[in-house]
């Protein structure tokens, strides 16, 4: 199929919808071709300018990628000096932890009642008040003293997270107390 006539470069520039001089790049870049001082053929132009477009989306996406892939592994490197300088640990040393203190607190309160009702029967409400206090601090002293311990269990962890199961081993379970 012939071209229609050439088309002056306002036109094309305002059909692509990028200025003159753009479209003079473009040119000079070889996505599309002159036909004469100032000219453009009108299909060509189209096309060489959806090549363009192509090839550029092309190329984002090679760099946006790569992109996101350092900003991975920049993440991936904060994240090990974190846990390095104790600032981090595993969400597995937390959910461990937490589940070790939700149990020693929940044998120590179940516990509580059975403790103290027969010291307390027929006693004034002064006394019952105090000795309940009483056990409330030792549960609060018995979790503060498996606390300690468990951090100082995570702090002398490998670097290595393949040493972890090993590892986990040393830090102490207890349950229960009081």
């Amino acid at each position: 199929m012939p071209e229609a006539k050439p088309f002056p470069a306002a036109q094309i520039a305002a059909l692509l919808k990028v200025s003159e001089r753009r479209l003079q790049q473009l040119a000079d870049e070889g996505y599309i071709k002159k036909e004469g001082r100032g000219l453009y053929g009108l299909v060509d132009s189209v096309q060489g300018y959806i090549r363009f477009l192509k090839e550029s989306s092309a190329a984002n996406t090679r760099g946006t990628a790569t992109a996101r892939l350092a900003e991975q592994q920049a993440i991936k490197v904060e994240m090990e000096n974190l846990r390095r300088a104790g600032e981090l640990v595993y969400a597995a040393q937390a959910a461990e932890t937490l589940n070790q203190i939700a149990a020693q607190l929940a044998s120590q309160l179940d516990a509580l009642p059975g403790r103290i009702a027969s010291e307390c029967a027929g006693r004034d409400a002064g006394f019952i008040r105090s000795r309940v206090l009483d056990e409330c601090r030792s549960i609060r002293l018995s979790l503060s003293e498996h606390l300690a311990q468990r951090a100082d269990a995570l702090e002398s962890l490998p670097d290595s997270s393949a040493d972890l199961e090993a590892a986990e081993e040393e830090i102490p379970d207890e349950v229960g107390g009081g």
